[in-house]
């Protein structure tokens, strides 16, 4: 059973003798090549389960993806993470590009992607049209804080009016979730969504980086997300 001895030492961060005591804690002998031949033989005992998981999470109705950076003996990698309803799968690599999300999700998948705004994520959108884009108000929110949270006047004044939309929002969509058939309550979460879309888009100050990045992130990809952020 090599998943055991692979778990012990990589994920319990045991060298090789350790998990020799552990396991015959457990009544179960084996010797240093034993535990050795586990440990080679642990990517081959996983391949077949990890590649189920794959090949489930192309079926799901949605996906959440994020990714984060990793150093493998000094080289950059990225950690992807694949989080569906009944599954999450991990997936390292040495590129942060739209063909890791091929190559985990495939060419044909074309329900719902949950994501930030990373540009990967807008590619793989792109090249799928039936593809659902949900982009995330968490990443958003950070950027929109870090903004509010300045003593430059006109990013501050930008952030805080974004901000206060966006917990408009939020409390009009809350209240649609407990009332779904409330025209009344539709018109005025469309009304609000689309004012936020305007002040982000139109109000930001010229000259102020910050406040542009949010514009270029509105323009590109909230359109193409018809507003169903996270």
């Amino acid at each position: 059973m090599p998943a055991l001895p692979a778990m012990l030492k990589f994920a319990g961060h045991m060298s090789v003798g350790n998990p020799r005591g552990f396991l015959a804690a457990l009544g179960a002998k084996a010797g240093r090549g034993g535990v050795d031949e586990a440990l080679c033989r642990a990517p081959e005992s996983v391949g077949r389960p990890v590649g189920q998981l794959r090949e489930a999470l192309r079926l799901q109705t949605r996906v959440n993806v994020d990714e984060t950076g990793n150093r493998e003996n000094g080289a950059p990698m990225w950690i992807w993470a694949f989080a569906a309803a009944t599954s999450t799968v991990l997936f390292i690599s040495a590129s942060r590009s739209c063909a890791v999300l091929e190559k985990v999700l495939g060419t044909g998948y074309s329900c719902a992607l949950g994501s930030d705004f990373h540009g990967a994520y807008t590619l793989f959108h792109e090249k799928r049209k039936d593809l659902a884009m949900r982009l995330c108000w968490a990443h958003l929110t950070r950027s929109l804080r870090d903004i509010a949270e300045s003593h430059v006047g006109e990013r501050r004044v930008y952030g805080l009016r974004l901000l206060e939309l966006k917990d408009r929002l939020f409390r009009l969509h809350h209240r649609f979730r407990e009332d779904p058939y409330g025209i009344g309550l539709i018109c005025r979460l469309q009304a609000c969504a689309a004012e936020f879309l305007h002040h982000a888009i139109g109000c930001a100050p010229e000259s102020d980086g910050a406040c542009r990045k949010i514009v270029r992130r509105m323009r590109r990809q909230a359109p193409r997300a018809s507003l169903s952020f996270i």
